[in-house]
């Protein structure tokens, strides 16, 4: 008679082990790789809409009769008590309207109204205006509003957004026509 061994052999098992292991390992790591891939496509798509909006808030500025900037140092008298981080942007069509940062946030304010929050995951806004040729009816040059000597003779506006989360920053330059 004949004495047979049931189970499996010791090589049988380490074999299954690895094979077992290895299988683990490729789906943990597929499993952190789609993930990762999901994270950063929610932050695009969230920049996205934020710099989709940004364009719409700004395109909604329509031919002001007047605009001046200012620097966050000396801000405009209606903007007591808020503390702008970035240059300002003040639009008149028959009320004043600024545009400015504060911690990460863009905000609109109207003279006799309280400020309203419009984006959020800023970092920066740079305002520079386009300043008219004396010769002509060109733009000559973008310039800070600390440079700008003649509010009467800017007719345009560049304004250049950053915008920045946990994973990526960009930046978003948008122009208004005066």
């Amino acid at each position: 008679m004949r004495n047979y061994s049931q189970g499996f052999s010791i090589i049988e098992v380490m074999l299954s082990l690895t094979f077992g292991l290895f299988i683990i390992t490729s789906c943990i790591e597929a499993y952190l790789a789609v993930k990762s891939n999901y994270q950063v496509q929610q932050h695009l798509s969230s920049m996205q809409a934020n710099g989709r909006l940004l364009t719409y808030v700004f395109q909604q500025i329509k031919s002001p009769e007047k605009i001046h900037g200012y620097a966050s140092s000396q801000p405009p008298p209606f903007l007591k008590g808020q503390k702008p981080i970035s240059d300002i942007l003040v639009t008149d069509n028959k009320q004043q309207t600024a545009y400015y940062i504060t911690n990460t946030s863009l905000f609109v304010k109207t003279a006799g109204k309280p400020r309203e929050e419009l984006v959020t995951n800023i970092t920066n806004m740079q305002i520079r205006y386009g300043v008219e040729c004396p010769t002509s009816q060109d733009i000559c040059a973008y310039l800070p509003a600390s440079q700008v000597t003649n509010w009467g003779s800017v007719k345009s506006a560049e304004v250049t957004v950053r915008l920045k989360n946990q994973i990526l920053q960009r930046s978003w330059s948008i122009y208004i026509a005066i």
